[in-house]
């Protein structure tokens, strides 16, 4: 199985140790600071500065800003720990794409925002390298002394600007000095932040921040002001020396909506813009179109927008939501929409015309069939202590969903372990099954993490590393049962964003002299489901056992020995990436027949089917690689059975399997019934065999 990790990368808070005239390592395992923050962002009550890219005639028609946001109309203000001694610096991390559209301008000054002042203060700019992917803080490439300061933004103009110069640097870090022992006890909190997320390098603070006295520890470290990874309201002016920069720019960034649509209803489509010009849009006109027919124009502006609207800017990526009729004469299957500006601030657009449209596909659908069972696959490890936080989260989802709804696999696998020393443990696990090691590959899993009917949750805070699964490992009780609501919503966006164009009934056989299993996996499927779920949708179908008595890391140092391991995958049937179906129009049958290992407890085993789309392989660079988009992975529908029971759910009355008939139909009590009942129903067929079938 491929080395699997927790991701903690993404989540880890970056700490910088700095020097203005020497290298130092940034120290990626110092711990973030909480900052005081307010539990609302206070509205800046002084409208005459509010929201000025160009702020007036502060700057020249040759001169803009680099900054995270220019949102000024709330702002998060925050104080500084109890424990912080003497002066310290605050900044925020550029990196260098910021600037490679600007090589050869020059850094002529900047800008900070305050609540309140904060007296004398000294603004620079620190240039940042990366090597062997550890960055390094360098030089101070300019500076300039505050005698005083302002509520409000503070500009000030370097004597010596710095031209840009990409190749030198990997990235600025902008910064003012402030010394907390200046203000007053009362004095309120001075910190601001515009609430912008960027990251964990969006706001950082350098100095002795925890009272230790101690210059040799002292490290430039996240800051957490009104949400965390806010950025610190402090910005850049460059300076053009040969004409102007472009006053609006429209830059269309992301498009997305629902990849399925019913037919006569209305669906939501949303994007993303910025502006590459200099000042701030306030006026768009747009045009959307449907495979090319032009479907009409819309306007985003303050009186369309309300009180979501907000001015677009260079940094802040404005989502702009808008509603799109479903025609009932589309034709079932793929369509295209297209989103572009038609006119910015009553012009036709300017600059760089080539990232003016956005385009995504969807489908229309008529008909779809309920969704049996929600597919989760759970990556595991019995030496993870992550396994094992991750396991009471997921017990705490499926008994937090009434409908036992839940197909769980755990796929356990070797991995690897990062301990806090820095050295590489091997942990290894007696229930890896190999065949599966290339369906945890291309997952790209972190133990204690799981897939859920393989929906590609796109979110670049909980799901950074695009992976095909979503981190589980909480610790806390609190932090668990926020998991479990980010999950549900998971589960729900999936079952939502997929409707179900196929079902899955299952019946076995046990011969218990033998050992042998013998499974049929049959369901039937939409019209057209070739232009739905595709003609080289798969099957795949799971074998697993739970109370199985195994070691577990639960946390401590020494694993359990004595843990209770359920939905432990045995044995993949098919094909570890899936089977075709075997198809006879709109309906299907898969046959197979499996012996059952002694060790194995067949009373605990349960047989797990679902349909999906197929996981494609290339080769790349000599090795077996995945071809499929992550988001072109997802399950279509579920069913889970008991090793030797039958569920036919949606197939009962629909195929004809063999010439079988049914010949009576009784409640789990044994009372007859005189037709389909909702509930569990036993159905008594003409070969004699009695099977279960759930009636919705």
């Amino acid at each position: 199985m491929r080395n699997i990790y927790l991701m903690t990368a993404a989540l880890a808070m970056m700490a910088m140790t700095a020097n203005a005239q020497s290298m130092k390592h940034i120290n990626m395992n110092a711990s973030s600071q909480n900052w005081a923050e307010t539990s609302a962002p206070q509205k800046v009550e002084n409208s005459t500065k509010k929201v000025a890219t160009r702020a007036g005639s502060d700057i020249a028609d040759n001169q803009r800003y680099i900054n995270y946001s220019y949102d000024e109309s709330y702002v998060w203000p925050a104080t500084f720990p109890a424990d912080t001694q003497g002066a310290i610096s605050l900044g925020t991390l550029f990196y260098s794409d910021a600037f490679k559209k600007y090589e050869g301008c020059k850094i002529v000054g900047a800008r900070f925002y305050v609540n309140i002042p904060i007296g004398a203060s000294k603004v620079g700019v620190c240039h940042v390298k990366v090597e062997n992917g550890a960055p390094y803080v360098g030089d101070i490439l300019a500076s300039k002394e505050v005698p005083s300061t302002v509520a409000h933004w503070n500009y000030v103009w370097f004597d010596e600007p710095y031209k840009i110069d990409t190749k030198t640097f990997d990235g600025l870090l902008p910064y003012y000095d402030f010394t907390p022992s200046n203000m007053s006890a009362d004095a309120g909190k001075p910190i601001a932040s515009s609430g912008t997320w960027a990251g964990t390098c969006g706001a950082l603070a350098f100095g002795d921040v925890d009272g230790k006295h101690d210059p040799n520890t002292w490290a430039w470290q996240p800051i957490y002001i009104g949400t965390d990874g806010s950025n610190l309201m402090i910005q850049l002016i460059i300076e053009k020396e040969d004409g102007n920069f472009i006053i609006h720019d429209l830059v269309m960034d992301k498009i997305a909506m629902s990849p399925f649509v019913k037919n006569d209803t209305k669906t939501g489509v949303a994007f993303t813009c910025h502006n590459d010009g200099r000042d701030n849009i306030t006026n768009v006109k747009f045009g959307i179109e449907v495979d090319g027919e032009k479907m009409g124009t819309f306007t985003y502006d303050k009186t369309t927008a309300g009180d979501a609207f907000r001015e677009i800017t260079n940094a802040d990526y404005s989502n702009i939501p808008v509603g799109l009729p479903i025609n009932k004469d589309w034709a079932i299957g793929e369509h295209e929409v297209t989103v572009y500006p038609v006119l910015v601030e009553g012009k036709e657009p300017e600059g760089d015309l080539t990232n003016d449209k956005l385009t995504t596909k969807f489908k229309v659908y008529k008909d779809n069939f309920d969704r049996t069972k929600n597919l989760v696959e759970f990556y595991t490890c019995q030496m993870s202590k992550y396994t094992f936080f991750a396991d009471a989260v997921l017990t705490k989802t499926a008994k937090a969903r009434e409908d036992d709804d839940l197909a769980i696999v755990s796929i356990h696998g070797d991995g690897q372990q990062v301990n806090e020393d820095g050295s590489v443990e091997t942990l290894s696990d007696v229930f890896t099954v190999p065949e599966a090691n290339k369906l945890a590959y291309y997952s790209t899993p972190s133990d204690g993490s799981a897939a859920f009917n393989r929906y590609f949750y796109d979110n670049d805070v909980i799901n950074a590393e695009k992976a095909l699964t979503v981190n589980m490992a909480a610790q806390d009780p609190s932090d668990q049962d926020n998991v479990v609501g980010m999950l549900n919503t998971i589960i729900k966006e999936s079952a939502a964003y997929y409707p179900s164009f196929s079902t899955v009934g299952i019946d076995s056989k046990l011969d218990d002299a033998t050992g042998k299993l013998s499974i049929k996996v049959m369901g039937k499927l939409i019209n057209q489901y070739q232009q739905l779920i595709g003609d080289d949708a798969r099957l795949t179908v799971y074998l697993t056992e739970d109370k199985i008595i195994g070691k577990q890391n639960t946390g401590g140092s020494i694993a359990k020995p004595r843990f209770t391991h359920n939905y432990v995958l045995r044995k993949i049937v098919t094909g570890t990436l899936g089977d075709a179906l075997q198809t006879n129009g709109n309906s299907y049958e898969n046959d197979y027949e499996v012996e059952l290992d002694d060790a194995w407890k067949s009373k605990n085993m349960h047989i797990i089917a679902f349909v999906s789309r197929p996981m494609k392989e290339t080769e790349k660079d000599g090795k077996t690689a995945l071809a499929s988009a992550m988001n072109d992975l997802w399950v279509d529908n579920t069913n889970m059975v008991a090793v030797g029971d039958s569920d036919l759910t949606g197939i009962s009355n629909v195929i004809n399997w063999n010439e079988v008939k049914e010949v009576g139909r009784y409640t789990i009590d044994g009372q007859k019934l005189n037709a389909p009942t909702k509930g569990i129903n036993l159905v008594k067929l003409s070969n004699g065999q009695t099977i279960k079938v759930i009636v919705k």
